[in-house]
This record gives C-alpha cells, structure tokens and sequence, in this order.
C-alpha cells in the first residue's frame, strides 16, 4: 500500500485536549503529571504561555492548558499532517507507559474538552484580511459540521455554555517568533 504524502506551505498544528481520569472520576492532570512523570527520561518539564507541561523529544509537548485539570496535547508543528499525527502517537506511547492507573477520554462528561488547529500564517500574509480569514473558517467548518451534529447533545451545550467551540469559533494568535525575531501568527480553528 502507498501513503500519499501532503505537504502545505505553512505549518500546521494542534492542541487536543482530554481528561485524566481514576476509577471514573475527573483527576487534576497538572498534579497527576507531576507526580507521575517527575524525574522520568524523556520527559522535561516546561512552561508555556498557554500552561505547562514536559517536552517529549522529538514529538512536542504534553501538559495542562490554564485550567490545570484539564490535559493537553501539542504536537511540534509541521508542513505535513501525517507527521502531525506521528508527533501524537509517539508522545501518547511514551505518556501511557508512566500512566497506567489512569485513564484518558476525550469525552466533555467531566469537563468541556476540545482541541484547537493551528494554521500558520505565511509571513508574507501576515496581514490577512477578515473575508481571507472567514473563507479559510468557513471551509473547515464544513468539514467540521457532520462531527458536531453527531456530538452528544449534553456534551455540546456544556461546551458552548462555557464559551467555545461554535462552529464560528476562531482566532488569530501571536504564538512563535520567525528567525528573524518578528512576530508569527496562527489562525486557530477553535469549533472542536
């Protein structure tokens, strides 16, 4: 079988996020961490803008957003999503090794979870305008939409009730430096 590579010509990220839980209950993910992968090779702790976590070389990061009990995924970003993906699987397969009382779930029953995708923003166009930008979102949002209606009722009203993820749900973030130290800005497709 033949893999077809795609590659773009901006990076491209993401930042899923899920829960920890033990014996079927919510637990902190920054505490459960902490413990857990304090002093462990191949997990160095960090902190971000966006909360903290350990860098798991080569594939990215994985932590806690600002709300501490919520975890978080960031695989480094890259031109092409199949490494995307492999960032992911290969930071989960050296996280559940450390993690094995607990489990993870992506479900929203213990807490609005969901997970951004970072665009990077070609550094000629960092000027973007809204109806560049609103056409980009209304693409992926299409291919959004047959997720969210098939998404657990109860689950999507939590999520909206705390203020995220509508399928109109975007922003552009300064969140890297280019080589040459200027600004870097991400559209973020935050529906998930």
């Amino acid at each position: 079988m033949t893999t077809i590579k795609r590659k773009f010509n901006f990076k491209l990220g993401a930042d899923p996020e899920f829960v920890l839980t033990m014996q079927g209950r919510k637990i902190d993910a920054e505490q459960t961490m902490k413990l857990a992968l304090k002093g462990k090779p191949g997990f160095k702790i960090t902190s971000l803008n966006s909360g903290g976590g350990y860098e798991v070389e080569p594939f990215g990061n994985i932590g806690w957003d600002n709300a501490s009990s919520t975890a978080e995924i960031r695989p480094r970003p890259d031109y092409e999503p199949q490494k995307i993906i492999d960032n992911l699987a290969g930071m989960f397969k050296e996280f559940i090794k450390h993690m094995k009382l607990c489990d993870m779930s992506t479900l929203s029953e213990f807490s609005s979870v969901g997970g951004h995708i970072h665009l990077e923003i070609p550094k000629a166009d960092h000027l973007w305008g809204n109806e560049k930008i609103n056409k980009i979102h209304r693409q992926l949002a299409s291919f959004y939409l047959p997720l969210m209606i098939s998404e657990n009722k109860t689950n999507l009203n939590l999520r909206l009730k705390q203020g995220y993820g509508s399928l109109g749900d975007k922003r552009i973030e300064n969140i890297f430096k280019w080589q040459d130290g200027s600004d870097g800005y991400t559209l973020e497709f935050r529906t998930p």
